[in-house]
């Protein structure tokens, strides 16, 4: 993946950056369906306090799950394996 976003796809790769890093308080304010949030408690792509900004702003927020010792890729990993068994994925 990352080779992928670095060399032949970086343009397309800064501009998922770039819409990341925009100010959605709007956007949030509109979500209308409830939110649980899975965090690996060691994420430092977006980290917990960045999980708990985003909790305090969703109209539905219901959990924050914290992940003990995950990172951000591990975290999913995680969640895949206890929620979408690999007999269920395409």
């Amino acid at each position: 993946m990352l080779a992928d976003s670095l060399l032949g796809g970086a343009p397309a790769y800064r501009s998922e950056i770039l819409a990341y890093v925009q100010d959605w308080e709007r956007e949030l304010a509109l979500i209308n369906t409830p939110v649980s949030i899975w965090q690996g408690d060691c994420d430092n792509w977006a980290p917990p306090a960045m999980a708990a900004a985003l909790a305090k702003r969703l109209p539905g927020f219901e959990k924050l799950h914290s992940l003990p010792g995950l990172s951000h890729y591990s975290a999913l990993a995680w969640y895949l394996n206890h929620f979408m068994p690999s007999d269920n994925l395409p």
